[in-house]
Parts: structure tokens; sequence; C-alpha cells
């Protein structure tokens, strides 16, 4: 572009360039291309939960319903089949309440991403007031670091500017 500076044609190839190497809408697709693959890696993942959760619920009955016909020999088998099939539930339980406050989270980021007023006024640097290292004392004519002293001078300073010029005759 900087070679066609002056030569016609230059606002053209200008706007093509900004429509097709527009980094503001690469970055939209990009997002938009993860937000839906996310979208259905998730609806995968779902419908895999919900088929085990019914398999691993049918395999709890089935369980208990062998524990109370079972010998007393093989009762401590089926308490350790009963015990493998709750905790595969309440870990899919865990899984999915995981996957509910990553949602929530991902929801948080995808509504407040949008550059706003508010996201503006909570995100812009605020510059720190001059910050005054020392003082010279007029007196002694010494700089002092001391915050006790400089805050003697500056109230010396101030007391001055504030106190009633002396008057004489002209």
């Amino acid at each position: 572009m900087e070679r066609k500076k002056s030569k016609p044609g230059r606002e053209t190839a200008l706007m093509n360039l900004r429509t097709h190497c527009n980094p503001q809408k690469l970055w939209h697709e990009y997002k938009v291309g993860i937000m839906r693959v996310s979208r259905e890696a998730t609806q995968a993942r779902w419908k895999e939960i919900t088929i085990i959760r019914k398999q691993a619920k049918k395999e709890i009955k089935k369980a208990e319903k062998n524990l109370q016909d079972c010998v007393t020999r093989e009762e401590e088998n089926c308490q350790k089949t009963l015990s493998q099939k709750k905790k595969l539930l309440s870990n899919l339980k865990e899984e999915s309440r995981d996957a509910r406050s990553n949602m929530k989270e991902a929801k948080w980021f995808r509504v407040n991403e949008k550059l706003s007023k508010l996201w503006f006024s909570q995100n812009k640097s605020h510059m720190a007031g001059p910050i005054i290292d020392s003082l010279l004392n007029p007196t002694l004519n010494i700089e002092t670091k001391n915050p006790t002293e400089m805050l003697e001078i500056a109230k010396d300073y101030h007391s001055h500017l504030q106190s009633k010029p002396l008057m004489n005759d002209s």
C-alpha cells in the first residue's frame, strides 16, 4: 500500500485489503468456529454420559438384587460390585456438575467479552498522580527525603501562601 500512495486505485485496493484481511473479522470467525466445535463436543459427551448413567443405574439395580439373593459367601463380591457401580455413577454426576460450571464460565466470558462502555471503564489504565520523592528546605537549602520534614516544609509553604501580605505605605 505504501507504493500506491499517490497512484489511482489506492482506495479500492485498500478496501479490498480490509475486506479480505480484516483481523477483527478473522478473529470473530475463529471464535465462532471454536464455539461451534465446543458445542458439538459437549453435546456428544452429554449423550455418552446419559447412556453410561442409564447403564450404571440398571447395573446398580441388578447388583442390589443379586446382593439380596446371594449366599453369604458371595455377599462380599456383590458388595464390591455394587460399590464400584455407585462410584461410577457418582463420578458421572461430578463430571456433569463440572461441565455445567465450565459452561457458566464460558457463557460469562462470551457475554462479557463485548467491548462496551462498562468494559472500557473497568479496563482503562489509571495514571498515578505525580510522586514527590523529596523537597528542598528553603531556609537551609538542603534537599530532604524524610516524610515528616517534607510535611513540615509543605505546611510552612502553604501557610506562607495563605497568610496576609505585609502592608507598606505604597
